[in-house]
């Protein structure tokens, strides 16, 4: 049993859902707004990737309407080439409103819960659950979405999961922010799952008297009232953290980080800097950090640690080093109706290996009083696994073999390896399993090259375990 999971939802998590990432989003609208100008300049302007760079650049807008640059541009008398600009900026500040309250009325309209995913939803965070209570007495779940997928599926589990979200019920559909919720003793009959809606929820809003109320169905979106409790996906600093929920939700996360042995993050693209600030502490701490997502390298490397590579081979190289003394998993795969069992085959294997290790570490620490003190010391440098492959020459002809040989280290006995050579467009022409009868050392095989190298570009050998692929 570990010392408690946290799960860590982004939208790649609702897409199975018919939720569109914020990319998809943004295209979404592009296409409903053909007609619309001045709106077509903002969601089809190069390097917007998504909803969050239209946002954004609304809101620089708005904090920039009274500084001397706007107000040079508004009234100076310009250069032909650029005559039109003041009139651009008058119609921009009187619109900018109605661009960006069009866009919230579609995002409510986009991510608002429909009964007939109930049933998808149910299935999947059943399954999540089950797997993750099988080494964690309690389930935390933070998430970026405003969606209701996470609560439905708690209500439709028969109160084998019941949701603490930070209200409490007050009368008929209506419930009453109380964020004492989230450390009160739980006194329900099924597994407690306390989530963290960290950028709030289409069902939240405002009462007018100062108070936070949620309703069991969405509301919608109240164009100018300021009552919706949400923050539009903005790039960070998102400046609403500082209020309530946005507070009590934030820290409560951050606590849990603090306490939890293993994160497990699924379909979160870590451009949300605050966050990943928070789970680079987290990983640095040598904890369990598990990856679901079909682009997990790239997301991981570009945006959590701001790595961007030219190359897959230099990408995966710092993944290499990177993840050198850490607890670092990737599942490369993306979570879709036809496809969880496998995610979840692959999660189970992980879970139950940490839990494993973990188990063995506080057995020794029992039996060795002193061995706590030596773990503290040497926390920060924790057994983990490499994986080197040597080759004898660069470049190999038809009928080739490869020669390889391969050295590891703190990989588990019965642990299977899988080596494989990949053609150019990646189709895999041969392979060898093999299983670990010892926890390091080195392993010689003999594969096979059926097609030129030279002529038809460079082959990759793949060495994969658990642990995710390592290529060269």
């Amino acid at each position: 049993m570990l010392n408690n999971i946290l799960i860590f939802t982004g939208a790649g998590a609702s897409v199975q859902f018919k939720k569109p990432a914020t990319r998809e989003f943004r295209q979404k609208l592009s296409k409903k707004y053909e007609g619309s100008e001045l709106m077509k300049s903002f969601l089809d302007c190069p390097g917007f990737d998504d909803i969050e760079h239209v946002l954004e650049s609304l809101k620089d807008f708005e904090l920039a309407h009274n500084n001397h640059m706007t107000h040079y541009l508004k009234n100076a008398t310009l250069p032909s080439i650029v005559s039109n600009t003041g009139d651009f900026f008058t119609k921009l500040t009187r619109e900018r409103e109605n661009i960006r309250s069009d866009i919230m009325e579609d995002l409510f309209q986009t991510y608002k819960w429909n009964e007939i995913d109930n049933e998808n939803t149910r299935e999947f965070y059943g399954n999540l659950f089950t797997i993750t209570s099988k080494y964690s007495s309690k389930i935390f779940v933070g998430t970026t979405n405003y969606d209701q997928a996470i609560e439905q599926a708690c209500a439709l589990s028969n109160l084998r999961y019941e949701c603490i979200d930070g209200f409490e019920h007050y009368q008929n559909d209506i419930s009453k922010w109380n964020g004492k919720k989230f450390t009160e003793e739980f006194n329900g009959q099924g597994m407690p799952v306390y989530l963290y809606k960290i950028h709030g929820s289409l069902n939240w809003k405002y009462d007018g008297t100062g108070n936070i109320e949620k309703n069991s169905r969405d509301v919608g979106y109240e164009r100018g009232s300021g009552e919706n409790v949400l923050i539009a996906p903005t790039l960070s600093p998102k400046t609403a953290q500082s209020k309530e929920p946005f507070l009590t939700l934030l820290t409560e996360l951050k606590n849990k980080l603090e306490k939890v042995d293993a994160c497990i993050v699924i379909g979160f693209s870590f451009r949300d800097k605050h966050i990943g600030e928070l789970f680079q502490k987290f990983i640095e701490k040598g904890k369990n950090f598990i990856v679901i997502s079909k682009s997990g390298y790239v997301n991981y490397c570009d945006y959590l640690f701001e790595q961007k590579f030219s190359s897959d081979e230099a990408r995966n190289a710092w993944i290499r080093k990177h993840r050198t003394g850490k607890k670092i998993f990737f599942i490369h795969e993306r979570v879709e109706q036809d496809n969880n069992r496998n995610v979840f085959t692959k999660l189970e294997e992980i879970l139950s290996k940490i839990s494993k290790e973990s188990k063995s570490t506080k057995n020794q620490e029992k039996s060795n009083p002193n061995l706590s003190e030596l773990t503290e010391l040497v926390s920060e440098l924790p057994p983990e696994p490499f994986l080197n492959i040597s080759l004898p020459k660069s470049i190999y002809h038809n009928g080739d073999s490869i020669k390889a040989k391969i050295s590891y280290n703190g990989l588990s006995i019965g642990e299977t390896i899988l080596i494989g050579v990949h053609d150019p467009k990646n189709k895999l022409i041969d392979s060898k399993r093999l299983q670990v009868k010892v926890d390091k050392g080195e392993i010689e095989l003999e594969l096979f090259v059926i097609k030129n190298w030279r002529r038809y570009g460079k082959y990759r050998i793949e060495i994969s375990t658990q642990f995710g692929p390592e290529s060269y």
